[in-house]
């Protein structure tokens, strides 16, 4: 798309570059059905996401120093992607306390591992996405892969469709590969999500999955996906897992 489709938006998306780049705020303008990246130095850029609605364009920025949100208040409806260590009460019970058996593996009565580091998306201030990250090294056939674990992938019904999720992915992706150094994303899933995660990148194994259970090593009766971080092929052999998924 040419800049000067995108010039009338420039005064709604300025935004402050990111000293840290940990929390992002997404801008909801009235544009063409693209999706830019907004900031000082590329004022538009394509941005590797998927829209979401016509006539929205989501502008990526990002806060100031010290995790404080800076941007111009001339937005009309802004969605924030926010980077945690922790959720809070109030969060994990908006996130995961709406309902039974939200993400479809309680009954199976797994334990699971809790997830280090956040990417929570909220909407005027509530929290209404979620996207987990931990870091873990697993062993792939011969070799000890270092990957960042992804779980607790969830939005609240009154935000589903919105594509929020998406961009908590990307966002998380990148943490995993840019700052915690891991050679692979790598999470658990049920079969009917594989697609989800495939048009994000995502790539199926294979191979056969164990991990650990209060009972002893277990073969993964879910779908395990890998997220390349560069270039990288994944190794060939069974996985195995020392501790909980995640």
């Amino acid at each position: 798309m040419r800049l000067k489709s995108t010039k009338a938006a420039s005064s709604r998306c300025a935004v402050r570059t990111s000293l840290r780049g940990r929390r992002l705020t997404l801008f909801m303008c009235v544009l063409p059905r693209r999706l830019f990246l907004c900031s000082d130095l590329e004022s538009f850029k394509t941005a590797a996401l998927a829209a979401s609605g016509v006539g929205t364009l989501y502008c990526l920025s990002a806060s100031g120093a010290n995790g404080n949100l800076r941007w111009e208040r001339e937005k009309e409806l802004g969605v924030e992607i926010r980077f945690a260590d922790n959720l809070s009460d109030e969060e994990r019970t908006t996130l995961f306390g709406w309902g039974e058996n939200i993400f479809g593996v309680e009954d199976a009565h797994y334990r699971w591992r809790p997830k280090v580091w956040h990417f929570i998306t909220e909407e005027d201030g509530r929290a209404v996405s979620h996207v987990g990250v931990l870091k873990d090294t697993v062993r792939a056939g011969v070799r000890e892969v270092t990957v960042g674990g992804v779980g607790g992938v969830v939005t609240v019904p009154e935000a589903q469709g919105r594509r929020h999720v998406h961009a908590a992915m990307h966002r998380a992706a990148e943490f995993i590969c840019s700052e915690l150094g891991a050679e692979f994303g790598m999470l658990f899933c049920l079969p009917r999500l594989v697609p989800f995660y495939a048009r994000q990148g995502w790539q199926l194994v294979e191979e056969e999955v164990e991990f650990e259970q209060p009972s002893g090593k277990v073969l993964s009766p879910f779908r395990v996906m890998i997220l390349p971080c560069g270039g990288r092929v994944w190794p060939a052999g069974k996985v195995e897992v020392a501790g909980f998924p995640w």
